[in-house]
């Protein structure tokens, strides 16, 4: 059986990542989005005039940001190449990290630019960026800006897991893979799971279980998880042919 693939992304990050697989290993390929977490902006932003930097780790941050204030003359940092491409969509004059918070707090630790920054972030966040800034002396404070709301998978997605054969299932954050087993825990899925994590933060929420069919992306952004999971695919259909 080929090899499905399951996206459990929000969108519209999910769907922009099926539809480059689609387009890269054709119809043959089954790719399912049920989106894991569901974004809605949640509060005000408190006043920007004291701050002197913005801090981006997602693009739901420049969005939720987008939402509720039209300044955009607060230069900004942004963890990755698609959080930064959306924060100057926006129209903010932004200075791109590698993708991985811990190398970004780094980086603005040695940059040291002008504070107090403020970190735009979601309800639940894997790194504890603005403390580690404000304990190296670049006083940052955080502005909650959107929640991600549990989601249970989509039925398709069920039946996919519960049938057996191999999918490949890529995981952006660490709450997704904590939400996605979590459900795991009231399901019978049958499946062959082969895990993309983005990052080590990511597969450290694997279950024990799992652990032997993972692959973590060699550079932590969008393009390695989607070369990586194009990879697999093409390698177990490859198999498959056999």
């Amino acid at each position: 059986m080929t090899p499905s693939i399951l996206i459990t992304r929000p969108d519209p990050a999910g769907s922009e990542f099926a539809t480059a697989l689609r387009t890269k290993l054709g119809k043959k390929c089954t790719v399912c989005t049920s989106p894991i977490m569901q974004i809605e902006t949640c509060a005000h932003l408190p006043d920007l005039a004291p701050f002197g930097t913005l801090i981006f780790t997602s693009r739901n941050g420049v969005e939720a940001f987008a939402n509720l204030t039209d300044k955009r003359d607060i230069p900004a940092y942004a963890v990755g190449f698609a959080t930064g491409e959306a924060a100057r969509a926006i129209g903010l004059r932004v200075t791109i990290g590698k993708g991985d918070v811990k190398q970004l707090t780094k980086q603005i630790i040695t940059e040291s630019p002008p504070a107090p920054c403020l970190y735009i972030r979601g309800e639940h966040a894997a790194s504890p960026l603005a403390k580690t800034l404000s304990d190296a002396g670049i006083e940052t404070l955080e502005a909650v800006l959107y929640h991600q709301q549990p989601r249970p998978l989509s039925a398709k997605a069920q039946r996919i897991l519960e049938r057996g054969g191999e999918v490949i299932l890529p995981l952006f954050s660490p709450r997704s893979a904590g939400l996605f087993f979590a459900q795991a825990r009231q399901a019978n899925w049958r499946a062959d799971l082969t895990i993309v994590a983005i990052s080590q933060a990511v597969a450290d929420q694997v279950p024990q279980p799992y652990v032997n069919r993972m692959v973590v992306a060699e550079v932590p952004n969008g393009d390695a998880m989607q070369e990586t999971v194009e990879q697999l695919w093409i390698k177990a259909n490859r198999l498959e042919g056999r």
